[in-house]
């Protein structure tokens, strides 16, 4: 029995010395929440999310990013490469990337710019056509192409959400939580690269404002909402419009009247904002197999707000009927809800704006 319990013990003290000092690829980066404003109004728990309808799709899952035409038309990239139309009740396939799309915005020619995780920023051409555009800047390829959207003049604005880690690296990503994330303005012919910001911790959702005078940009990993401006004499100047989020901000939409829509992809928790200021506790998580730390709970969340930064709605649905949510767009009434996972996409009846 002794050695049985000598060799428990030996076995315990190798097993933590390994959770302590086996080597990492991360570098973790030390950051402090604030305290999380979960309860505290207006992000008071109300289960106006859980109040939805499925729109399922046909043997495909993970419609990350949303478009909704006028008409109810559905364009959405999963998680198998293609981008999938749904209208009337019927799916049809327009294009297969050979990535993982997620972001998407309409271009002027009736088809579609890609944010492609794998492939870069892709051009989809109204007869279903993918062309490569951009795959990096200055001789460095992108690391995790994430939003897209287009402004006025036909520019078209991107995130790369972490240069050092790819969407196959997403834990890593997560946990070290680097400021390796940037936001580029493209040449829609050229397909030259500029940046209007870098050092971003995860770079998510992009939305262009009104008459295209500025850009919103999620920094996930922050938990918080930049606003750039982009008219000529404060070209480039950037400002905090929404902090201290009670979940992780993911895809951003506009609504229009200088009003926006951002979907947070699963609440704080407490371990989480400790293990944010204690690098070593991200080491730890790294070692473990499987996504433990860096998963989030079922729990739908959805942000109104506007330019100014002011909540105008919070909606959630602590039950997780449909979640993750990483995208929420207003059209005709209604929101209409992607996913990282799920095999369909949700909608719900939009507040009444206020």
């Amino acid at each position: 029995m002794k050695r049985v319990l000598l060799a428990l013990s030996l076995l315990l003290l190798a097993a933590g010395a390994w959770l302590a000092l086996a080597p990492v690829s991360i570098h973790p980066v030390a950051w402090t929440p604030l305290p999380a404003p979960r309860g505290v109004p207006p992000f008071v728990e109300n289960g106006k999310l859980g109040r939805l309808s499925r729109l399922p799709l046909q043997g495909a899952q993970g419609p990350e990013d949303v478009h909704v035409d006028p008409d109810g038309t559905i364009t959405t990239g999963v998680r198998d490469g293609r981008i999938l139309r749904l209208r009337n009740g019927e799916q049809a396939v327009l294009a297969d990337t050979g990535g993982r799309p997620l972001g998407l915005e309409p271009d002027r020619q009736g088809g579609f710019w890609v944010a492609d995780a794998r492939k870069g920023l892709l051009r989809l051409s109204r007869g279903g056509q993918v062309t490569t555009v951009a795959t990096g800047h200055d001789g460095q390829p992108f690391g995790f192409p994430d939003d897209v959207d287009v402004g006025p003049d036909g520019t078209v604005y991107l995130t790369d959400a972490d240069a050092t880690h790819g969407i196959d690296e997403l834990k890593q990503a997560l946990l070290e939580g680097g400021p390796h994330g940037s936001l580029y303005a493209v040449d829609p012919t050229s397909g030259q690269t500029t940046p209007l910001v870098q050092g971003l911790h995860f770079a998510n959702g992009v939305a262009v404002g009104p008459e295209g005078r500025y850009l919103l940009v999620v920094e996930t990993l922050r938990l918080r909402v930049h606003k750039v401006w982009l008219t000529p004499e404060k070209r480039g100047q950037t400002e905090i419009v929404l902090e201290n989020l009670p979940g992780y901000p993911d895809n951003l939409t506009s609504a229009g009247g200088g009003v926006f829509w951002v979907a947070l992809v699963g609440p704080r928790s407490a371990l989480k904002d400790r293990a944010m200021s204690t690098p070593w506790l991200r080491k730890v998580a790294a070692r473990i197999p499987g996504d433990g730390l860096t998963r989030t709970r079922r729990h739908g969340m959805a942000v109104a707000f506007n330019h100014l930064g002011k909540v105008l709605h919070f909606l959630d649905d602590p039950d997780g009927s449909f979640a993750p949510v990483t995208t929420v767009q207003e059209e005709g009434g209604s929101l209409y809800l992607g996913s990282l996972s799920e095999d369909a996409v949700g909608r719900v009846t939009a507040p009444i704006r206020r």
